[in-house]
């Protein structure tokens, strides 16, 4: 029969884990302390992996790398490969544009010169769906100025 495994932690680790998860600005950080947790309460794996909607070897892999580092070791860490595009300016922009509100409301906002240049770019360059629908990005276009 296989060891069972201790997951029980102490007053000072369930502190820091119980804070992670009501404050940590990270959501990956967050699901990960539930997890250790629900361990620590008396959770099999399995149970939790089924919580967390991940599998097994996951928390197997968390648990080692809260034992490992606590949790910093948690956070997801960066990925090989090739740079997201968005950088914070755009990412800035994109957040501007949302609280501007639904498309309708925020060229309702705009000039009648703007509003017809807007409609006669978004004929040229974009793909309509079905529907008539088309991506944020065209209003980020007009919040740029490019249009």
């Amino acid at each position: 029969m296989p060891k069972a495994r201790d997951y029980h932690l102490t007053e000072q680790e369930l502190q820091i884990v119980e804070t992670a998860m009501k404050r940590d600005q990270r959501p990956g950080v967050r699901q990960r302390c539930t997890a250790i947790r629900l361990l620590h309460l008396g959770y099999k794996p399995d149970e939790v992996a089924k919580m967390q909607a991940v599998s097994i070897p996951t928390v197997y892999s968390w648990i080692k790398r809260w034992r490992t580092g606590g949790v910093e070791e948690l956070a997801t860490k960066p990925r090989s490969g090739r740079p997201a595009k968005a950088d914070k300016a755009y990412e800035r922009l994109v957040a501007e544009v949302i609280e501007k509100g639904a498309a309708p409301t925020y060229l309702a906002s705009l000039e009648i010169e703007k509003c017809d240049r807007i409609r006669e770019v978004l004929r040229t360059r974009l793909i309509f769906s079905v529907d008539g629908s088309i991506t944020l990005s065209a209003r980020a276009w007009a919040v740029q100025g490019l249009v």
